[in-house]
């Protein structure tokens, strides 16, 4: 089932009847009430690179000036990637159940593409059948699986990287929250010269399209400007305003989200016995058919081929819909 045909058989079902909707994919919409953003008219002399730093000052992440890329968002910067490692003649290859537009955006760009699997866990056995000149992408925090990748999935890839000075590990981490948790996995790709990483104001603070920025290797950095867009001085202004107004709004959101999971868990686990929170995010896997949760449980969920798996036997929920105002009643202020 691809997502127009989903959306279709979910709006016929709330037509119908009042499932518990775990569904809702789109946190802007969801978390309205949170994404209150600062009025701000007026350009700041300090240019795109001054959102740069305020972004440093809420994540405590310091980038290299030097290899830091600035875009409108991480699809910005993913096309342009995509673009250079078609330039470059490498083989790229793409998680095939995590977020379509990595398809779409490779298709745009010609670069030759293969899939690899991440639910209900990642196989990791298709690093041994790339070549010397290939390009990995892997979201970091991993989604929609809701978990960070383990200490030997990233000294897998990274004894993967050493194989080949012309290999390149893309890492997606827009949907980091809570970023001192990630503190040592970002410090390490962040360190490594053949490692290209990628994040947004988007999801982590409820700002799409404005801000997108990346730490690449030196020698990809003036090709990747060249191909992305700039945030305009506005835009640059009020970003800040919001990183600098409110620092600890992802850290915020995982906590409501840990909280809307433990509320939810005994229905999924009386749905599927063997569920457990994910770690980190607003996106959870279920072992059992998307079907059977909604005539059975009375769930809402999506069919993980909407992500573009090919099991029909997992379901993906997330803790979105309901929490506001769920937040509310336990009187959480974010």
């Amino acid at each position: 089932m691809n997502y127009a045909t989903y959306k279709q058989f979910r709006d016929e079902v709330l037509g119908e009847k009042c499932p518990l909707r775990l569904d809702c994919m789109n946190p802007v919409q969801a978390l309205a009430d949170w994404a209150k953003r600062p009025e701000w008219e007026q350009p700041l002399p300090t240019g795109p690179m001054g959102a740069v730093d305020a972004w440093s000052r809420a994540t405590r992440i310091i980038l290299d000036r030097e290899k830091t890329v600035v875009a409108l968002g991480v699809r910005d910067l993913l096309s342009a990637t995509f673009s250079c490692v078609q330039e470059r003649n490498q083989e790229l290859w793409l998680p095939e159940d995590v977020y379509p537009i990595y398809w779409e955006l490779a298709k745009h760009t010609d670069v030759r593409a293969r899939a690899f699997t991440t639910l209900p866990r990642p196989d990791w056995t298709f690093l041994a059948q790339t070549g010397e000149c290939a390009a990995v992408l892997v979201p970091a925090p991993l989604s929609p699986v809701g978990r960070l990748p383990t200490d030997a999935e990233i000294n897998a890839l990274f004894r993967w990287l050493r194989g080949s000075r012309r290999r390149l590990l893309i890492i997606d981490a827009v949907y980091t929250f809570d970023f001192s948790v990630g503190r040592a996995l970002s410090d390490s790709l962040l360190a490594d010269n053949q490692c290209l990483v990628l994040w947004s104001c988007s999801k982590s603070w409820l700002y799409p399209g404005v801000l997108g920025l990346a730490q690449v290797p030196a020698s990809l950095a003036p090709g990747l400007r060249s191909r992305v867009s700039l945030p305009s001085d506005i835009e640059v202004g009020r970003v800040i305003a919001m990183l600098e107004g409110r620092p600890d709004l992802p850290r915020m959101q995982q906590e409501a989200f840990d909280r809307e999971w433990r509320r939810l868990a005994p229905c999924l686990r009386s749905a599927s016995p063997d569920w457990q929170p994910p770690a980190t995010g607003y996106f959870s896997v279920v072992s059992a058919p998307f079907m059977r949760l909604l005539e059975e449980h009375g769930i809402l969920s999506v069919p993980a081929t909407v992500f573009g798996s090919r099991r029909n036997d997992l379901s993906i929920v997330t803790c979105l819909h309901d929490l506001v105002a769920n937040s509310a009643g336990n009187n959480f202020k974010i």
